[in-house]
């Protein structure tokens, strides 16, 4: 006779009413019910959620099997009540790989761990977590997940890994924006030629005044290849596209081309 199932949905009403009993661990998997880009199924999280349950229930009878809360500390206290419940470890559910860069950082690769907005309504953008009136910003490097404490106001740059999609990086929202090709010139040596977003408190707002605004705070330049969050207390200039609107040569030089051109 085959053995039953461990799988309650399949086990029949009276081999389940002989196998549980009051002081019967059961392992109930939990997924949202969302969209995973146009490849994937809605169910992906629950996917995932049955699979790895089904790894502990196959691994309970023998050697210890470790539980990860895959979502804690998406919210306040989510990391306590895990550890607190029996959980071995947790893993943080929005990681952003990045580059971080400064005059002592020659490129230092890591993870930034983003939240829940205080409302739990959505997930923090890596441009909020950067502008968090907080100073250091922790960042897990290496194999191990090291966390290291990096001072926001030393960073020249942070650089989101290709991968990342834009809105995780930053917003843009439905609020007034708008993007100026701009070149960059950092105080850690680097010069880059990108777009830079900037959100506009009124129709005439130019860059200076946005800039001059956001004395410590990091903006967005959009280059073919990355989204770098520049910190603007790192900007040494910016090169616009546009220029004074009126010739600035001196008036004799300004004379003096023109009789040359009359000749």
């Amino acid at each position: 006779m085959a053995a039953a199932s461990r799988q309650v949905v399949e086990l029949t009403s009276a081999e389940s009413g002989r196998l549980i009993s009051e002081t019967s661990i059961l392992c109930l998997p939990l997924g949202a019910i969302e969209q995973h880009g146009p490849h994937l199924p809605l169910n992906t999280d629950l996917l995932v959620a049955e699979g790895l349950t089904r790894e502990i229930v196959a691994r309970w009878p023998g050697e210890h099997a470790y539980i990860i809360g895959l979502t804690a500390n998406a919210m306040q206290g989510d990391r306590e009540m895990c550890l607190n419940a029996g959980m071995d470890h947790y893993i943080p559910k929005r990681r952003i790989p990045v580059t971080l860069w400064s005059s002592a950082l020659p490129g230092v690769p890591g993870q930034i761990f983003l939240d829940l907005d205080p409302d739990g309504n959505r997930h923090q953008t890596v441009l909020e977590k950067l502008n968090e009136s907080t100073r250091f910003l922790p960042v897990a490097v290496g194999a191990e997940g090291r966390i290291h404490l990096f001072n926001k106001h030393r960073l020249a740059r942070v650089t989101a890994g290709r991968q990342v999609v834009a809105t995780d990086v930053f917003a843009r929202g439905f609020l007034p924006w708008r993007e100026e090709t701009a070149e960059v010139r950092l105080a850690d040596g680097a010069t880059l030629n990108g777009r830079l977003w900037m959100p506009l408190a009124r129709e005439t707002q130019r860059i200076s005044d946005f800039l001059n605004q956001h004395g410590w705070d990091f903006f967005p330049l959009i280059t073919p290849s990355a989204i770098h969050l520049i910190h603007t207390a790192s900007v040494i200039g910016v090169e616009l596209a546009e220029s004074a609107g009126a010739p600035l040569a001196p008036p004799d030089e300004a004379s003096t081309n023109t009789s040359s051109a009359a000749a």
